[in-house]
């Protein structure tokens, strides 16, 4: 797919918080505390809360969540209690009170430090995204590094990104999404790969953020729901992720067939007198290829795509919406 997108606007809603960190849980007695805590340390300008969707525990963990005294925390439990952790994060995603971004928090797992939270939702306007990925250090349970240390993804590029999911097992964390549009997409109700699957989604058709500081810590430790599978369980799970990518494959033979059929993968139009002059700065650099409906030169500024433009016979069209040409 040509690294073009959809524009997003965040303007659907009407949200009391800008933000919520969702945090589904089932019997992590050992280290809710510490997940807890690590959101309520977050400084940011602006409101957000914290929504523990709790999958029926029964090892103290629902009591240490009640014992903390925070009116932004929301303590829920999702009224079927056959849900896997995409089915928690639904539950959490609908919630009346959950905000603008919805924003991933593993109940093992801490955040990096107290700027994660404003890093990820001022990511979203920057980038004009409607899903954020960050950088992870995997550490053990005492927050040593465990190698290989730092995953950050960078095979992801604004031109090719979206085609290197396909090729990956995963897209990093935290990961973070616009919940309009996570709501209507939904999350699938498994317990792995749930978050990759919307990865491929969500980069089907709109542009997905990313953050190169670490933002979080991984914890890696013997009570891990990945701890210690099995070999059936390890390829029962490759040959999920595997399906993942066919039918995401297939959804996009789809989609660019339909593109074809309007006649258009580009964006929203303006019209631009003239790109004479209008060289590469620093930090700049134009990738040549074409597109349906014509030719196409596509400008990246600090590896994003910043405008596409498209040659036709009376003059140039900008593509990108916000082209800083125009």
């Amino acid at each position: 797919m040509m690294p073009t997108f959809k524009p997003i606007a965040f303007d659907k809603g009407d949200f009391k918080f800008e933000a919520s960190v969702i945090i589904p849980v089932r019997d992590r007695a050992k280290t809710i505390g510490d997940a807890i805590r690590s959101v309520f340390s977050q400084k940011t300008n602006f409101a957000f809360n914290l929504i523990v969707v709790d999958n029926y525990s029964t090892d103290g963990t629902s009591e240490i969540i009640d014992e903390l005294d925070e009116k932004r925390l929301i303590h829920l439990y999702p009224e079927a209690k056959d849900l896997g952790i995409g089915g928690c994060w639904n539950a959490g995603v609908f919630h009346p009170d959950c905000g603008k971004f919805a924003v991933q928090l593993d109940s093992d797992d801490i955040y990096s430090d107290e700027n994660t939270l404003q890093k990820i939702v001022d990511a979203f306007y920057e980038q004009q995204c409607a899903m954020v990925v960050g950088t992870y250090k995997l550490t053990d349970f005492d927050l040593q590094t465990l190698p290989p240390g730092i995953i950050d993804h960078k095979e992801w590029t604004p031109e090719n990104g979206r085609n290197n999911a396909l090729r990956i097992n995963g897209l990093g964390a935290p990961r973070a999404f616009y919940t309009p549009l996570l709501r209507k997409i939904r999350v699938p109700n498994t317990s792995y790969g749930e978050d990759y699957a919307l990865g491929l989604q969500f980069s089907r058709e709109y542009q997905i953020g990313r953050i190169y500081d670490v933002l979080y810590l991984c914890r890696r430790w013997e009570g891990n729901s990945d701890a210690a599978l099995d070999v059936s369980k390890v390829n029962a799970n490759n040959l999920y992720k595997d399906r993942l990518r066919t039918w995401e494959v297939e959804a996009r033979i789809r989609f660019n067939q339909q593109q074809k059929k309007d006649g258009d993968t580009f964006q929203t139009s303006s019209r631009i007198v003239s790109v004479a002059g209008a060289g590469l700065g620093i930090g700049e650099r134009k990738l040549q290829g074409s597109g349906i409906g014509g030719n196409a030169d596509f400008f990246f500024r600090n590896n994003r795509l910043s405008c596409a433009i498209q040659s036709e016979t009376d003059g140039f069209i900008c593509r990108q919406g916000g082209c800083p040409i125009n």
